[in-house]
Parts: structure tokens; sequence; C-alpha cells
């Protein structure tokens, strides 16, 4: 061969490898792109449904603990007919809250906060919805509340607990909605 096809084989080659290799750099380089875009949008939004969760997760609980203290309220003045009928108007509307906010955490919590948060709601209805009939005529009721209201606390401790674990991301359970933690 003679020297300048050898020459015009040799150039042809190291273009066609360096034509290769720029598409190969190319691809590397749209593929890390990419990557890095992939890595910023789910990093905004696992930033995004923290902060969603962190206002369900405060609303809930500035509910329920409002719901609970007015519910005591009530209990303590039971005597009182027209204390009652004041803090009533007002359990109405805690009420209302607490059903609004449970339904917000159902739609965002882990099944674990789903669940602590729909016993409480339920036993704040209950118990509203029960305080005059069921210890009415107890001249103890005090002390027959004073359990309930304590577990109440508990469980409201516990779903603060759960939520702090969600946000911190020391939760493994998917969300009550399918999508995931």
């Amino acid at each position: 061969m003679d020297a300048g096809v050898a020459g015009l084989v040799g150039a042809l080659g190291g273009a066609a490898l360096g034509a290769g290799g720029a598409w190969g750099a190319a691809i590397i380089a749209l593929k890390g792109a990419r990557y890095q875009a992939d890595a910023q949008a789910k990093s905004a939004h696992d930033q995004w449904l923290r902060q969603m969760r962190r206002e369900s997760y405060a609303r809930f609980t500035e509910a329920a603990r409002a719901a609970n203290h007015l519910e005591m309220i009530m209990w303590e003045a039971l005597d009182d007919l027209s204390r009652v009928q004041q803090v009533a108007g007002g359990m109405g509307d805690r009420q209302r809250d607490l059903t609004a906010a449970a339904a917000d955490v159902e739609l965002i919590a882990p099944k674990e906060a789903v669940k602590l948060a729909r016993q409480i709601s339920l036993s704040l209805h209950a118990r509203f919805l029960s305080r005059a009939g069921a210890l009415a005529d107890d001249p103890d009721r005090m002390t027959s509340f004073n359990p309930i209201h304590n577990d109440l606390e508990v469980k409201i401790a516990g779903f603060v607990a759960l939520a702090q674990g969600a946000l911190q991301g020391t939760h493994s359970g998917g969300s009550s909605s399918g999508s995931g933690d």
C-alpha cells in the first residue's frame, strides 16, 4: 500500500473514531444533564410534598387539640346550660374543622397516621354527641371523663410523633392513596 492511501485510511479511521467519540461524549453529556434535571425535579417535588404534609399534619393536630380542649370545657360546664350552649356552637365549628383536616390527612399521610387521625376524629365526634347522655347524671362525671381525655391526649401525641417521623423520613410505609411516602 502506498503512503498516500495509508495516510487516507488512517485519516478516515481517525475521523470515524473521533466522530464516534464525540457522539459518545454527547450522549454521555445528554444523559448526565437529563439525570441532573430529573434529580432536581424529584428534589423539588419531595420538598413540595413534605411542605404539604407538614401543613396537613399541623392543621389536623391544631383542630384535634382545639376540639378536645373545647369539649373538656363543655364537660366542666355541664351544669351551666347557657355556658354549654355557648361552647356547643363553637364545638360544631371545631368538629367541622377536624373533619376537613382528617380528610386532608387521609389524602397525604402514611397509613398509620391516617388510622390514628380517624380514631381521634371519631372519638371526639362520638364523645361530643354522647356527652350529655352518657355522663349527665354522673355526679362525678369529671372523674369518668379524665381517663378518656387523657387517652385522647396520648393519641394526639402519637399522631404528632408519626407525623414527625414521616416528615423526617424515618417512616417507611406508603400513604393511604398509594402514592408512597
